[in-house]
């Protein structure tokens, strides 16, 4: 990710509701758009965790204070605001920890060159029976239980649940789901922590940075994230305060796998 980002420019950073892009081109005038989920109040039933953002709304928009002026170096950026390895939750850095990692996203982007396509079911099998434990909320989950999941869901967006509770799921679990969006409201280290002998460990949604250099001293297996294939149609939906169901058709879902 540094290597890519000594010559590359972030060009834009546009602040939507849900999300927030962040476009960078390369020395050699490649593009790739970064995306990260908005953490914020208000947002609440289907939608939470930035699965079917385009049903939720937020009270305002994303701001970052001093902002600079674009064109910039993405290096110098990325050092200005905090590294998605440092972020953690309640530090009051959530709009930092928004950019910093959809500026991470868009630099990966520009140099990775093996994925795997496809939605998240696609690419992992679940045996019926096993441990299924998902943090966050996924328009999925109901067919998790029609393989035969043991499924335990955690998902802010519905409330507040049991965190000892949440915390003995991901012990016990065979398979482990994440949001990506963990990473910008600083919860995805401790759910880390707790996880047990999960043979599946992954961090999947449009905030996911396929970066697996950055998690390979931790349990995750897998990366899922998105490569936006019409950059143009991303910006528009983000701007116009859209979610992941209105930028699907500009995207394609992609994976990287993490050595353990």
């Amino acid at each position: 990710m540094k290597s890519a980002a000594r010559k590359a420019e972030v060009r834009r950073i546009v602040s939507g509701s849900i999300y927030t892009a962040v476009e960078v081109v390369s020395g050699g005038g490649g593009r790739a758009l970064g995306l990260a989920y908005v953490e914020g109040e208000g947002c609440r039933g289907r939608g939470a965790g930035g699965v079917e953002g385009g049903r939720c709304r937020r009270r305002g928009t994303l701001t970052v204070d001093g902002e600079p002026a674009l064109p910039a170096s993405a290096k110098d950026l990325l050092a200005d605001f905090v590294e998605i390895s440092e972020i953690k939750e309640g530090e009051g850095k959530g709009a930092e920890a928004t950019v910093s990692t959809a500026l991470a996203s868009a630099l990966a982007q520009l140099t990775l060159t093996e994925w795997e396509t496809g939605d998240v079911l696609e690419q992992i099998s679940v045996v019926e029976g096993e441990r299924v434990t998902v943090v966050g909320g996924f328009p999925f989950t109901p067919r998790l239980k029609e393989m035969g999941a043991e499924l335990s869901v955690f998902d802010r967006g519905f409330g507040d649940f049991d965190k000892v509770e949440m915390g003995t799921a991901l012990e016990e679990a065979d398979v482990v789901i994440v949001t990506g969006a963990t990473i910008t409201n600083g919860t995805l280290p401790d759910v880390l922590e707790k996880v047990g002998g999960a043979r599946e460990v992954i961090i999947l949604g449009p905030t996911t940075p396929l970066i697996s250099a950055a998690f390979a001293d931790t349990s995750v297996t897998r990366l899922m994230g998105v490569i936006p294939t019409d950059i143009e149609g991303v910006i528009e939906v983000v701007a116009s305060g859209g979610g992941t169901r209105a930028f699907s058709r500009y995207v394609e879902k992609v994976s990287v796998s993490v050595g353990r």
